[in-house]
């Protein structure tokens, strides 16, 4: 599946692990990584390649990234994103 930010990115071999533990794994995926590498753009990518019939949660620290994360989420992904 290709997700919508696909085109404009190369994504590294972290995100593309991610990715592939989205479609396959099975449990909890933490990621951790310092400011302004690319956490959020990674999730809103990883959102594109949930298995259909999957559940997921998105935990957000607060209300104002809370609202930007629902805000920029792919209009595909039916969710919801809380603080």
């Amino acid at each position: 599946m290709e997700g919508i930010l696909a085109k404009k990115h190369k994504w590294s071999k972290y995100q593309e692990a991610l990715f592939d533990d989205v479609r396959t794994g099975h449990g909890h995926t933490i990621v951790e990584a310092v400011a302004g590498s690319g956490k959020t753009t990674s999730l809103l990518e990883s959102l594109n390649h949930i298995p259909d019939g999957k559940t997921w949660l998105l935990v957000a620290f607060n209300k104002k990234i809370a609202s930007e994360l629902k805000d920029r989420a792919p209009g595909s992904c039916f969710g919801d994103v809380r603080t």
